[in-house]
């Protein structure tokens, strides 16, 4: 799903962070190049050709030649020159240019491009344009010393198209400070030019609740950009509650210079964070009612994560932080001989990310030990209860990066010399070496080896025909894959190498294939220069957002002569081409050349969104087109996301002219303003401008969703999935959505939501997506006459993964004319028959399941007469995966004779399950059923969502079911506790 804050932004910096890591995770070596750094000359103009002097340039650089400074920054001449330093080999170059009064750029070349970028490059700048307004609090009082920031969201494209130079997004980073005086008033002078963005203005006080994302106070007071130009916009900033606090030791004595961070959920809270004063007192900005999430720290304290519920005159916040458990590492190599002065980074703290990939958690950075000794022992005396991903290495070897949980007991890692693959591309008839080549590396994982990723930016290139790769950063259960490929070769992939690999030879002798080529041509059927143009197959990820078809390793640029090349592919692939004027696609067969690719208008789509008649503001909206993406697919996932203004407006400028279909972002999983999201099918054609109108036309459909059953009372019908169909028919499907044959006549299949091809045909239907209230009430708005039928799939709440609903039903029901002039249809009570499989007290269904030999059978019955802490999980499910050290932890401390863990997994793929389970040494019994879908698991056992922990006692019978660990793993304590048996040795 699309970001919701700066989209371009946010991919930048996820392809640099990766960018940065895998440069020095790994090095080719090819013959030695010369290490002189050479200049470009860049030379800033107006509009009309005038030198700009004092533009600030910053130029970032991606190279393997050392000593040369990669960050280096200038300012433009009288003449508007700055002379830039670049090495001898790049493989990536980003330039920004600003200056006051003009619009920012910003310019990135991937290799092979960096190696056509001119000695000379000349770049037009245009005067920035102003944009206004006034802040003023909830009683219409000006709110003097606000913050003002602003980003562009989406629309702007390259400013001309034979160079890469775009517009900055990020307004508010390359200007002087925006305050509002004394009346509330403010201006920004280096917006772009036109009106085919957003543009989101983002605002802060001491006093006053500031915007959660960007955009979202303006929306919510009905700002519009025409306001914003003409400075007649008035946003509103609401008061809110102050949150204090006391942050103490379990002596009661202050802890000074804690950190606490917060957020409305827990995974993005490494951002800001305040620090606490001399008395241990802290306060946050004022916040809006509510759940909040804290996450506190100190040095040398257990830190710990406090919800508060945020409400009007709130007592200050108590927190205690005590001494905390024990982290211990034994640091050894493969040998077991201790690895001495390894570096220790955490990256992860229970659900809490770095807001980087790869990078260390911000709030933690300082307050923990960061290096183990001499003899490879680490130790930090006060780790959180949660589990630590840490990544752990040094050069010379191969980085550890997993989880591990502080529980007080020594965890041994062993760390491996690092892996270097060299050998000879050859050509594999002639035997001759083949001198230009590139090698990528293949994300390839031993529990999902059928799907690899190409990790096309991360390429290396070879000159010499010999090369040599290093890599020394790992991740749990990851193996490394190469890919191989140079200019009329087939690429090839060698590996799986894994970290014991050490130094390897490897030839690789590449078979020759015809290059692609092609022409892109215009909407005037001439040859078009500039255009990108991108290929993708089902091994690699072309992730198109907002009319930005360009992703480094898998596009190019058409010559003067519209010409574009791409190397032969080893499946079928996907050839995309974008342009200011136009978009074109063509679905190829292997080896199948492109030809010429006309180019046909962008379509353009509108709307505005209501609810009970209302317009509903700061409401993402995402247009999707309708595509595969799994099995044999090429992977082309374009999608494109626009917020609503003050008005509940939205507007997509530039979308492909392809059958796709527009929505809004309702969840189970999050707080949403829409009680239903309204699924639009579209087929456009090539410059069409297409008007939608979401929940504004047609009857009010509510009613009430009952369960019966004894599980009833403990069910929150929140966590249904329901879809409302319109019994008619929608858009013709794509020909890979048509071949699977599904048919809206024969009316709702639940089978439709288990496959790609049916996902991609509910997508080509009219429908909604309900969200039900706890109680099992629902309201849908803007249901027009017809025939429908609401399908809904009932599930026990969630701790992680939703698997097997513990009820399913398809009610049929009629809108007529005068309901829609009523303006309302009530459905009333509906019933569901809903069983959860065996509740407390009643025996287990003794099932059969594999073992981790293929021949190996087993059966709950054969672990009667003790107790049984019964885990069922996935490869799939993240929370499961973040509970495996807790039951490392719990199979250790069980007796053997009176209690067992047994974990068993629910992957449909039984080789990948065994795969991980090995690379995880997960070393406790454990067990195969077989698909998720298996009717077991839902007629007998009720398994509705993994994580699932059942505890059996001694005969069979169920003792407590619960998705969360520590309840069952309380309730075995007790049940033990209670028959007088130890709980553990």
């Amino acid at each position: 799903m699309a970001a919701r804050y700066s989209l371009k932004w946010f991919c930048w910096t996820f392809a640099l962070s990766v960018a940065c890591m895998l440069a020095s995770r790994s090095t080719v070596g090819a013959a030695e190049a010369s290490t002189d750094p050479h200049t470009i000359r860049l030379k800033v103009v107006d509009a009309a050709g005038k030198p700009i002097e004092g533009a600030a340039v910053s130029c970032g650089i991606l190279t393997e030649q050392k000593g040369f400074n990669p960050n280096q920054d200038y300012v433009t001449s009288a003449d508007g020159i700055a002379d830039l330093a670049v090495p001898q080999t790049m493989r990536y170059v980003r330039l920004t240019i600003h200056r006051d009064g003009y619009a920012g750029l910003l310019g990135e070349w991937w290799a092979p491009a960096t190696e056509h970028i001119p000695q000379e490059l000349r770049v037009n700048m245009t005067s920035g344009t102003t944009v206004s307004g006034a802040i003023v609090g909830p009683d219409g009082e000006p709110i003097a010393g606000a913050s003002i920031d602003a980003s562009l969201d989406g629309g702007i494209q390259q400013l001309n198209p034979e160079t890469p130079f775009r517009y900055l997004d990020k307004l508010g980073q390359y200007a002087k400070a925006v305050r509002s005086d004394k009346e509330g008033k403010w201006t920004l002078a280096n917006v772009p030019p036109g009106d085919d963005f957003n543009l989101l203005v983002r605002m802060s006080h001491p006093d006053y609740i500031g915007d959660e994302h960007d955009g979202q106070l303006a929306a919510a007071s009905g700002v519009t950009l025409q306001q914003l130009r003409d400075g007649t916009a008035r946003i509103v900033m609401p008061r809110g509650e102050i949150v204090r606090g006391q942050i103490e030791d379990s002596h009661g004595a202050p802890i000074r210079e804690a950190r606490v961070a917060w957020s409305r959920t827990m995974r993005s809270m490494d951002g800001n964070f305040v620090t606490a004063d001399e008395q241990g007192e802290f306060q946050l900005p004022p916040m809006k009612a509510g759940k909040l999430f804290l996450a506190v720290a100190a040095q040398g304290k257990q830190p710990q994560f406090k919800e508060v519920a945020v409400v009007e005159g709130m007592s200050p916040v108590q927190i205690i932080l005590d001494s905390g458990r024990e982290l211990l590492l034994k640091i050894v190599d493969a040998r077991g001989q201790p690895v001495p002065d390894v570096n220790v980074r955490v990256e992860a703290w229970g659900k809490l990310r770095s807001g980087v990939i790869g990078r260390e958690l911000h709030l933690l950075k300082g307050l923990y030990p960061q290096q183990a000794n001499a003899q490879g022992s680490y130790a930090w005396p006060a780790a959180p209860q949660e589990p630590l991903k840490l990544r752990i290495g040094k050069a010379g070897w191969n980085d550890y990066a997993g989880e591990v949980a502080a529980d007080d007991a020594l965890h041994e890692i062993v760390l491996h010399d690092s892996v270097v693959i060299s050998g000879e591309i050859l050509d594999a008839k002639t035997g001759a070496p083949i001198k230009s080549a590139r090698i990528t590396e293949v994300a390839h994982y031993p529990v999902s080896p059928a799907n690899p990723i190409v990790q096309a930016s991360q390429f290396r290139v070879v000159d010499e025909g010999r090369f040599s790769y290093a890599a020394s950063q790992w991740r749990a259960s990851e193996e490394l894959v190469l890919q191989i490929e140079a200019a009329g070769y087939r690429p090839k992939w060698i590996g799986p190498f894994d970290e014991t690999a050490g130094e390897v030879e490897a030839d690789v002798r590449l078979e020759c294939a015809a290059p692609l080529r092609g022409r892109v041509l215009g909407t005037d059927g001439q040859p078009l220069a500039g255009a990108v143009v991108s290929f993708t197959t089902k091994d690699t990820d072309l992730l198109a957002r907002d009319a930005t078809y360009d992703t480094p390793g898998l596009s190019t640029r058409t010559n003067d002569a519209g010409q574009f090349e791409f190397n032969a592919t080893m499946t079928r692939p996907i050839i995309v081409a974008a342009h200011d004027s136009g978009y074109a696609e063509v679905d190829l067969e292997l080896d199948q050349q492109p030809g010429d690719l006309q180019l046909r208008p962008w379509a353009r789509v509108e709307g505005r969104v209501t609810q009970a008649g209302k317009p509903v503001v700061d409401q993402v909206i995402y247009f999707n087109p309708i595509r595969l993406l799994g099995g044999e697919n090429p992977h082309l996932q374009d999608d494109f996301s626009a917020t609503t203004d003050g008005e509940g407006r939205f507007v997509f400028e530039k979308v492909p002219p392809v059958p796709s279909h527009v929505y809004p972002d309702v969840s189970v999983w999050d707080q949403t303003k829409l009680m239903s999201g309204e699924s639009i099918p579209v087929d456009l054609q090539p410059g069409e401008t297409r008007v939608v109108a979401i929940g504004e036309q047609g009857a009010t459909v509510r009613g009430r969703l009952r369960p019966n059953g004894e599980i009833a009372p403990k069910l929150d019908m929140n966590y249904c999935m329901n879809y409302l169909l319109q019994r008619g028919p929608g858009i013709t499907p794509p020909p890979p959505v048509q071949r699977a044959g599904f048919d809206w006549r024969t009316g709702w299949s639940f089978d439709w939501k288990d496959s790609e091809e049916g996902r991609g045909f509910l997508n080509t239907l009219p429908h909604h997506f309900v969200k039900f209230q706890p109680d099992g009430s629902f309201v849908v708005h803007g249901v027009p006459a017809g025939e429908y039928q609401l399908a809904t799939s009932v599930y026990e709440p969630p701790e992680g993964c939703l698997v097997d609903p513990v009820g399913r039903r398809v009610i049929d029901f009629s809108v007529a004319d005068a309901d829609v002039q009523r303006g309302e249809l009530d459905l009333g009570v509906i019933d569901v028959d809903v069983k959860l499989g065996p509740q407390v007290g009643d025996p287990f269904p003794a099932f059969g399941y594999e073992g981790l030999a293929e021949d190996e059978m087993g059966s709950i019955a054969d672990w009667q007469g003790r107790y049984v802490l019964v885990a069922f999980w996935a490869t799939w499910c993240g929370p499961c995966i973040s509970h495996l050290p807790e039951l490392q932890a719990i199979a250790k401390e069980l007796d053997p004779e009176r209690a067992t863990l047994l974990s068993i997994s629910l992957d449909e793929d039984p080789a990948k399950a065994r795969a991980f389970i090995a690379a995880r040494q997960m070393d406790w019994p454990q067990g195969l059923l077989g698909q998720r879908d298996n009717p077991l698991v839902r007629q007998q056992l009720g398994v509705s969502s993994v994580p699932a922990y059942f505890v059996l006692d001694p005969s069979g019978k169920l003792v407590n079911r619960s998705s969360q660990l520590h309840e069952a793993v309380s309730a075995l304590e007790q049940a033990l506790a209670e028959s007088g048996e130890k709980v553990s040795q």
